[in-house]
C-alpha cells in the first residue's frame, strides 16, 4: 500500500467528503420524482375506485327499487356482483401497493438524510481536529494586538484588554489589561469577546455594554443615536449611548459618544 502524507490524507478526506455531499441532492431528487409519480398513479387509481364504488351503490339502489318496499330484502342480492367486487378488490390492492411503496421510499429518503447528517457531523469533527492539530482553526479568534473585552469571573465587570497571544491547543487567550499593562491573565475563550472585525448592527434602543468615558470598564447602556451609514460595529466611528445610573442632578441622562469598537451587544447573563 502506497504511503500518503498528511497533505494527501487531508486532500483525500476533503474529496471524499465533497463527493458524498454532492451526490446526495441527486438521490433525493430522484426519490422525490419517484414519489410524485407514485402519488399521481395512486390518485388515478383512487378516482377509478371512487367510480366503481358509486357504480356499486347505484346498482344496489336499483335492486332495492326493483324488489319494492313490500318484499323482504336479502342483503346478499344487493351485493351479488362478483366481477365488480373482484375489480374493486384488484384496484384497492394496487392502490395500497403503490401507497406502501411511496411510504417505503419516503422512509428511505429520511434515513438517507439522517445517515448523511450523521456522517457530516463525524467528518466535520474529524476535519476540525485536523485543522486544530495544524493550527489552522483560529478563524474568528482575536489575534495578538487586538482589543478585546474580558471578564475574570461571572460576577466581575467586562474590562477592556489587549490580546498578547492565542493558544489554539487549549483555546485560551493571554490578555493584558489596558488600564494596567503589568496585569496579564490567561482567559478561557468564553471569557473573552473580540472587539475587532465584528459586523453586528446597532439600532436605537439596543441594550449594550459600552466603555464609560475615561475608563476601561464596560457598563450597561442604551443606544441613543446609532452610528451613521450602515451602523455596524467594526466600521469605525462612534455611537451615542445613555449609560444606566448616569443621570445628572436634574434627572437627565446625557448622550455620551463612544467608539463603536468599544460597544458590545449584551452577552448572555449580563
Amino acid at each position: 500500500m502506497a504511503y500518503r502524507g498528511p497533505m494527501q490524507e487531508e486532500a483525500t478526506f476533503v474529496d471524499d467528503f465533497m463527493d458524498g455531499m454532492t451526490t446526495m441532492p441527486n438521490e433525493i431528487r430522484r426519490n422525490s420524482q419517484l414519489m410524485r409519480t407514485l402519488d399521481k398513479d395512486a390518485h388515478g387509481l383512487s378516482s377509478e375506485l371512487e367510480a366503481l364504488h358509486n357504480k356499486f351503490l347505484g346498482q344496489a339502489r336499483e335492486k332495492m327499487k326493483a324488489r319494492g318496499d313490500s318484499q323482504e330484502l336479502d342483503p346478499k342480492v344487493l351485493v351479488d356482483d362478483p366481477p365488480l367486487m373482484a375489480e374493486i378488490d384488484s384496484l384497492f390492492s394496487r392502490t395500497k401497493q403503490i401507497v406502501d411503496e411511496k411510504v417505503a421510499i419516503a422512509d428511505q429518503t429520511h434515513q438517507m438524510v439522517a445517515d448523511r447528517l450523521k456522517r457530516l457531523t463525524t467528518d466535520l469533527a474529524s476535519f476540525e481536529q485536523t485543522l486544530h492539530s495544524q493550527g489552522e482553526f483560529d478563524v474568528g479568534a482575536a489575534q495578538p494586538g487586538d482589543q478585546v473585552a474580558f471578564q475574570e469571573d461571572p460576577e466581575a465587570d467586562w474590562v477592556l484588554g489587549r490580546v498578547l497571544s492565542w493558544m489554539h491547543e487549549t483555546g485560551q487567550y493571554e490578555v493584558m489589561d489596558e488600564d494596567d499593562n503589568s496585569k496579564k491573565l490567561t482567559m478561557d475563550e468564553h471569557q473573552v469577546i473580540p472587539l475587532e472585525g465584528r459586523t453586528e448592527r446597532l439600532s436605537k434602543g439596543d441594550d449594550v455594554l459600552a466603555v464609560y468615558v475615561d475608563t476601561t470598564s464596560f457598563y450597561h447602556a442604551t443606544i441613543a443615536i446609532p452610528p451613521r451609514g450602515r451602523g455596524q460595529i467594526g466600521n469605525g466611528g462612534t455611537a451615542h449611548v445613555q449609560f444606566v445610573d448616569d443621570a445628572d442632578e436634574h434627572g437627565v441622562t446625557p448622550h455620551r459618544a463612544v467608539p463603536i469598537i468599544h460597544i458590545i451587544k449584551l452577552p448572555l447573563g449580563s
